[in-house]
């Protein structure tokens, strides 16, 4: 650089998050990363307040709590791509499929099988996730108004666009630290794994019935129900112990308390900029928990990605926080109820523990 060339404030910040990542432990910086990347998100998805916002901060917790390689601009580009096939493809499963109730429901059981089956193998988690976000979210709103699906799935394509690039923001400020032993880039696995197919088999199961209950009875109005239990068996909420399991349903149960918290405390002081000081100080707790050496350190995902779904879905301009608040909350817990439920009956009659089937 020229000494007389002049120096981008984007630089300069850029350079000084640099320098201060020296100095931090490799999870003191993922958790910086994790929380200033997530109040990004929700600062602008309560500020702009538009439709499934909540897509934004979820893509977000969901990236950024899983260890990775640094992220490249290549792969912001390509996750950017992701989201865009992932638009268009779940409009052509839900138009051309969800009139045909058998025909849809075989297509999304491949669909959730190969979802979890590739994750398991090691496909990005980005575009796993907007699986999920599209195959769960679109079919049911379809069923009960069609062109409203099309609006949803551009707003699902804005915010997932819009995650990507914080998610990119956030690695430029706060790269891993030198000399840090970060997780390699494994890959995707091409061999066939047996362990993978059971799991992604008994997730399927879980999952599909679920779909199948919704569209019948038309429960439109609980996406967020069927949402998250795509999402907690997404995330690992098949279990294999009792112990987990209750631990698991804790975590849920634990980031809709912490949202309950968080809902008092900024009715109490209603001010976009103690919103953003009150979500930031959350995500710094949230987030020292999750990259800790815990037991229980991998449920601490799960509670923020219910907390950031739960605020960023009631507490914007025209809500009525009053009468849906406690309906998520319970959302949340009756998914976590079922997905455990549904779990431990497939382990006790069709499913070994060790992975095998009877």
């Amino acid at each position: 650089m020229s000494i007389n060339q002049p120096i981008k404030v984007s630089d300069q910040i850029t350079t000084g998050a640099g320098r201060v990542t020296e100095w931090l432990s490799l999870n003191n910086v993922r958790t910086l990363r994790l929380s200033v990347a997530t109040t990004i998100a929700m600062a602008l998805a309560h500020a702009i307040n538009w439709p499934l916002s909540f897509v934004t901060p979820a893509l977000v917790v969901g990236v950024l709590t899983v260890p990775s390689p640094p992220v490249t601009y290549g792969e912001t580009l390509r996750n950017i791509l992701y989201a865009v096939f992932v638009f268009s493809f779940g409009l052509v499963i839900t138009l051309f499929f969800l009139p045909f109730p058998i025909v849809f429901c075989l297509v999304s059981g491949l669909i959730f099988f190969f979802v979890h089956y590739y994750l398991h193998k090691g496909a990005p988690i980005f575009l796993s996730l907007m699986l999920v976000l599209t195959t769960t979210i679109l079919p049911l709103v379809a069923n009960a108004h069609e062109g409203l699906s099309r609006y949803l799935a551009l707003s699902i394509l804005w915010g997932a666009c819009l995650a990507a690039v914080i998610i990119q923001l956030a690695w430029a400020l706060f790269p891993d630290p030198p000399g840090a032993e970060t997780v390699p880039a494994t890959g995707f696995q091409p061999d066939y794994s047996r362990h993978a197919a059971i799991i992604a088999l008994q997730t399927t199961i879980v999952i599909l019935l679920a779909m199948i209950a919704f569209l019948s009875f038309n429960w439109t109005a609980h996406v967020v129900a069927m949402l998250y239990i795509n999402l907690i068996a997404l995330e690992g909420g098949i279990a294999h112990s009792k112990k987990k399991a209750q631990h698991f349903l804790l975590a849920n149960l634990g980031g809709g308390l912490a949202a309950t918290v968080f809902y008092c405390l900024i009715v109490a002081v209603p001010a976009y900029h103690f919103f953003v000081f009150l979500m930031l100080l959350t995500t710094l707790l949230f987030g020292t928990r999750a990259f800790s050496d815990r037991s229980t350190a991998r449920y601490y995902p799960t509670a923020l990605i219910g907390l950031v779904v739960l605020i960023s879905s009631s507490t914007g301009p025209g809500s009525d926080m009053s009468v849906v608040w406690f309906k998520r909350v319970l959302y949340i817990a009756m998914a976590a109820v079922y997905v455990i439920a549904a779990t431990l009956v497939l382990e006790r009659f069709v499913f070994k523990h060790d992975g095998k089937a009877h």
